[in-house]
């Protein structure tokens, strides 16, 4: 993959056609914005006139625009109905800020009728509306006018609560570009604004939009990052300009994200992202309940470090475009690339943010490890001796990292054997502390162990390297859907409990450095005195109100892209879980002498569950106490419906006494 070097742009006035029904409405509006970023409580207002309103307006029901001002203006919400495929049901989404009257905008050659019980009313356009039973089923139609046909359909009207609105109009009144995207190369300048829920405006201001994600692309419900065309404050967050509206399309519950956010800032994370839920309207249709979210970025995000990017095009101001320079070619033939910039900082020991990708051959600028392929996220564009110094760099802190580890094929730390040279790079006799930040590598660590996050140092695993200081830094934290008993693999609520997933399953560099007696003792530290206090004020002060807080528009959510589920048993099941990790890690980080470790043995990996000497699990991995494999896993393995020591053959029982250590391979159906 490539892509052509660009200096950063600014954005060219729009022709401004936003979304077929509001083509000419908002056109004086975004034209003011386009003189900057400014705030709705001062906006430059301009009436709707009525010819402009009914310009380039869609027929039928999908043209229907409503609003809870009588004279809508540029800058005022506005939503249309978004229909059901497979009902035929139109819905209107109805914002939270809007809980007075609503009008009706449409074809003005047209009348629109009205009827449900004890209503049957006919009305023009910019009429006030009755008031909507929520979820009752009204019949609108709209009659036949010159070529254009009758159309009738069922309306019901649904009301978001507690969840600011977010508007976001493309230039093109369409998001088809950017959804047909994969590589998400599309990206489309729009206009945002967001309201609280009880009408304030918030913010406003220019914006590209374009696809995000891996697997969350695939799905129906989009995810999408935003540049903002200048740093803003968003519903309080502090100023940036690159922020994500991440769909949680795997995390039913809403809260694995938040809360994984949540406990990484309180826990002292340098640069965690911050993060606020949203109900996004696209072109004037609900798209969905998303958390918006800072982006980890240096240059507009949340990093603040320094900006090798910036410096770079200081250096090289005037200059032509640099060349790309092949680094690194792998054994599919994919390219890692430099740049030949004519000039190169003075300094090039930072800033620099890079991320564990497994997927890096969809990047231009990456490089290989002993045991991982990383990207460079920032700079984006790394000259050659900034990709030298840092790829350098960091194959030295990990060479350090792994002396005296027992490595097998795959990369990964086997055993836990120690020798005077463990933690110490030979070439440089440097220890491993002397490369890496003990304290954020530990504190990453509980957050990672702590909520069984599924994709831990496979994607979205950071860290990052100031100018002039030696050591490297972890985090900021990204990506927390699959996690918490909702796994890549599957539903593991009750192994997840007792689990120490880092030291038993995921053995890469936080596994490797919990192998030192010096990082598993600050661990344990940090947890009994830091984290511990944070889940409980967590669990005691706030996690049920959250769950109230969102219950009504996660249901609106689930209904509106087909997911039949029950919100209490979901948020439950996280919280039952929260609970349940928390008294067994408290325990065993008192006394971790007292607990024997159970090893399953799964096709995709190994999985612990850790119980008191001479007690019993109480249940077993398999579906039929309610651990549930994925469908591709029940496809490519079969179901599992047992366990087997590894060593007697015997088959582990619920009640099984445990006395040892023990390993299991799973029996199949």
């Amino acid at each position: 993959m490539r892509r052509n070097y660009a200096k950063r742009k600014g954005y060219s006035a729009l022709p401004v056609v936003l979304w077929m029904t509001l083509a000419l409405i908002v056109c004086a509006g975004l034209i003011s914005l386009l003189q900057g970023d400014q705030d709705l409580d001062e906006p430059e207002h301009r009436q709707l006139e009525s010819e402009e309103a009914v310009l380039n307006r869609p027929d039928g029901l999908s043209g229907l625009l409503f609003s809870d001002k009588k004279i809508l203006m540029t800058e005022d919400g506005w939503f249309g109905l978004v229909k059901d495929d497979e009902s035929g049901i139109w819905y209107a989404y109805v914002p939270a800020e809007m809980k007075g009257q609503l009008y009706a905008f449409f074809d003005s050659d047209r009348s629109l009728d009205i009827e449900g019980e004890g209503l049957s009313e006919s009305f023009e356009s910019g009429d006030a509306l009755p008031a909507f039973a929520e979820d009752e089923q009204y019949t609108f139609s709209l009659p036949a006018f010159e070529d254009k046909e009758a159309e009738s359909g069922t309306v019901v009207f649904l009301y978001t609560e507690n969840v600011p609105s977010m508007y976001i109009d493309t230039e093109s009144g369409s998001m088809e570009a950017v959804d047909s995207d994969k590589k998400h190369q599309t990206e489309e300048e729009a206009a945002y604004r967001i309201y609280q829920t009880d009408g304030t405006p918030d913010s406003s201001g220019m914006c590209a939009i374009k696809g995000r994600g891996n697997s969350t692309w695939s799905q129906a419900k989009k995810p999408y990052n935003l540049k903002l065309r200048s740093d803003n404050s968003l519903l309080g967050m502090d100023k940036c300009s690159k922020l994500s509206l991440i769909s949680n399309y795997w995390d039913s519950s809403q809260m694995r994200q938040y809360y994984g956010f949540e406990m990484a800032e309180r826990l002292g994370l340098a640069y965690t992202p911050q993060t606020r839920m949203v109900n996004v309207y696209l072109n004037g249709r609900y798209h969905s309940l998303c958390l918006l979210t800072q982006r980890i970025n240096v240059d507009g995000g949340t990093v603040k470090i320094t900006d090798l990017d910036e410096k770079n095009d200081r250096a090289n101001r005037g200059s032509a475009d640099p060349d790309p320079v092949v680094m690194d070619t792998d054994e599919d033939g994919n390219e890692a690339v430099a740049y030949a910039f004519g000039k190169e900082p003075a300094d090039l020991t930072g800033g620099y943010v890079i991320e564990f990708d497994s997927r890096y051959d969809k990047e231009d600028c990456w490089f290989e490890t002993e045991t991982r392929h990383m990207v460079f996220k920032s700079p984006q564009m790394p000259s050659v001796g900034e990709y030298e110094y840092m790829s350098g760099y960091v194959r030295e802190a990990e060479k350090a990292l792994f002396a005296g580890a027992v490595v097998d094929e795959n990369g990964e730390a086997a055993e836990d054997v120690f020798d005077e040279t463990d933690g110490v790079n030979p070439d440089t006799g440097k220890s491993v502390w002397d490369y890496f930040d003990m304290d954020s590598w530990a504190r990453m660590y509980l957050v990672q162990d702590f909520t069984v996050q599924s994709d831990d140092e496979y994607y979205s695993f950071f860290f990052y390297k100031e100018a002039g200081n030696p050591l490297l830094y972890c985090g900021p934290i990204w990506d927390f859907d699959l996690c918490l008993g909702n796994m890549n693999c599957g539903e593991y609520y009750r192994t997840s409990a007792q689990t120490l997933w880092l030291r038993d399953g995921r053995k890469r560099w936080l596994h490797r450095m919990d192998q030192f007696p010096e990082f598993r003792e600050r661990v344990a530290e940090i947890f009994l005195e830091e984290f511990a206090p944070i889940i409980e004020d967590i669990l005691e002060n706030e996690y049920d109100k959250n769950v109230d807080l969102l219950e009504k528009d996660t249901n609106l959510n689930y209904l509106r892209w087909g997911k039949n589920l029950d919100y209490r048993e979901r948020t439950d099941m996280v919280r039952t879980l929260l609970e349940n990790r928390l008294e067994f890690m408290r325990a065993y980080y008192t006394d971790p002498d007292s607990y024997c470790r159970l090893l399953f043995h799964f096709a995709w990996g190994d999985f612990s569950y850790y119980v008191k000497k001479g007690e019993s699990m109480g249940f077993l991995p398999t579906a039929d106490y309610g651990e549930k494999q994925t469908t591709a896993q029940r496809e490519s393995t079969g179901l599992i419906i047992g366990w087997q020591d590894t060593e007697t053959g015997e088959l582990l029982q619920e009640y099984t006494a445990i006395t040892e250590n023990r390993d299991f391979n799973p029996v199949y159906e």
